[in-house]
């Protein structure tokens, strides 16, 4: 049985640990200014407002209870019979909360805020990206914008951007690419904050690496059209497109070492604000092929390794 305190909003990793444990157990957090408002148990902890306990300690506690607190006085009885203590889980977004005032409720808000951070699985998400991501999560949370537009927006970014890499308006085209970026990582955060995580397989998230595809192999023809390095250009974008969607499908789930720095949509994006501002089109298009070819067999021969290895 497990047993939550009045106002106290637990930490879901401690709520699974105990749903999963064997037997009795009580959670704490040490005796100090931050936990001030949990119930004491002793000179130095404090109750986390989090415990399991037998059934059958319930029972005999209800047969005496009389006028008295039924929470406060099971966990008596409950420290009184020897079940273990244990420290819950602490530190930035874990651990319990009480909500006693405004102040507190506006603390559970941003710790909610905080959980809905995913994986970061490439390095432009984890590094350049979370203070953007950050500050348009917070601010769209309170609006009407629904996470699905979010992602149609970056769908219809990249596709807009398809369109004036055919026109040779060359930087404005990177532009709206690098704003499509954030779009698909606040949707996520959104959906799972309100409780309508979006699927992997909605319309949206299913266009998202095609409209990608489709700006790269626009910026492979207006290069090819110029006549700059004859058709190497519009075979390096395949070449890229190809190695990129054959990685993505390789990839899966699987873990790869160094997976952070492997091809992804938003790193294409980014690599190519300096060859944009060098006028190095053709250099970008090749470099891209290869860094998608590498990716691609990298994570191929991971998957082959394992695959041996568990044979």
């Amino acid at each position: 049985m497990l047993l939550l305190a009045d106002g106290v909003a637990a930490d879901m990793t401690d709520v699974t640990a105990l749903a999963e444990q064997d037997g009795a157990v009580i959670l704490t957090v040490p005796d100090d200014e931050d936990h001030a408002g949990f119930e004491r148990i002793d000179a130095s902890r404090r109750w986390a407002g989090v415990a399991r306990f037998e059934a059958s300690l319930l029972g005999a506690t209800a047969a005496m209870l009389g006028d008295w607190d039924l929470q406060s006085t099971l966990l008596r009885r409950a420290i009184q019979a020897g079940v273990p203590l244990r420290a819950a889980a602490l530190g930035e977004g874990a651990g319990p909360l009480l909500a006693e005032d405004e102040a507190s409720l506006a603390g559970f808000e941003r710790r909610l805020l905080v959980a809905s951070r995913g994986a970061r699985d490439d390095w432009v998400a984890r590094y350049l990206l979370p203070l953007v991501e950050e500050i348009a999560t917070e601010r769209l949370m309170e609006t009407r914008v629904a996470s699905d537009w979010l992602i149609y927006a970056a769908v219809a970014l990249n596709t807009v951007a398809a369109f004036a890499f055919t026109r040779g308006w060359l930087g404005p085209a990177v532009a709206l690419m690098v704003l499509s970026l954030p779009l698909d990582l606040v949707a996520r955060r959104i959906g799972l904050l309100r409780l309508r995580p979006v699927s992997a397989r909605s319309v949206g998230a299913r266009l998202l690496w095609p409209s990608a595809g489709l700006a790269l192999l626009a910026l492979g023809w207006f290069v090819t059209r110029q006549g700059v390095g004859g058709w190497g250009a519009i075979m390096a974008a395949f070449a890229a497109a190809g190695f990129a969607e054959a990685f993505r499908l390789e990839r899966g789930s699987i873990d790869v070492p160094g997976k952070l720095w492997l091809f992804s949509r938003r790193s294409a994006v980014i690599a190519a604000i300096p060859f944009a501002l060098l006028g190095a089109w053709n250099s970008y298009l090749a470099l891209l092929a290869l860094y998608a070819a590498a990716s691609f067999f990298l994570v191929q021969h991971v998957r082959h390794r394992d695959s041996g290895q568990g044979d």
